[in-house]
């Protein structure tokens, strides 16, 4: 059976809640441990959780990434806007639609 891999993005913020939840899941894993649960899926666990942990932590920032923000204009009001204008016709489309 073949692993997948995934890429994720994250902030620095992101990466402390993210560190911070998986210690206290390895910390309850080990905690089994500790208590005398010496299984096979208790250690598997508890080192399955280490080993995430540590490849969080170690990760390294790749640059910042900047976010456009798009650029929203006022609307206008007033004699400006465009909904109080007269249309504008060309010239040569009034020309073309004279009757012959």
């Amino acid at each position: 059976m073949e692993n997948a891999t995934f890429t994720i993005r994250f902030d620095s913020r992101t990466k402390a809640v993210i560190l911070q939840t998986l210690q206290e899941a390895h910390t309850q894993a080990m905690g089994v441990i500790i208590e005398g649960d010496y299984s096979t899926e208790a250690v598997t666990r508890a080192e399955e959780l280490s080993r995430v942990v540590r490849g969080i932590l170690y990760t390294r920032p790749q640059g910042v990434l900047e976010v456009e923000e798009p650029v929203v204009e006022e609307p206008v009001v007033g004699p400006e806007a465009g909904a109080n204008r007269e249309p504008r016709v060309a010239k040569e489309d009034i020309l073309d639609n004279l009757p012959e």
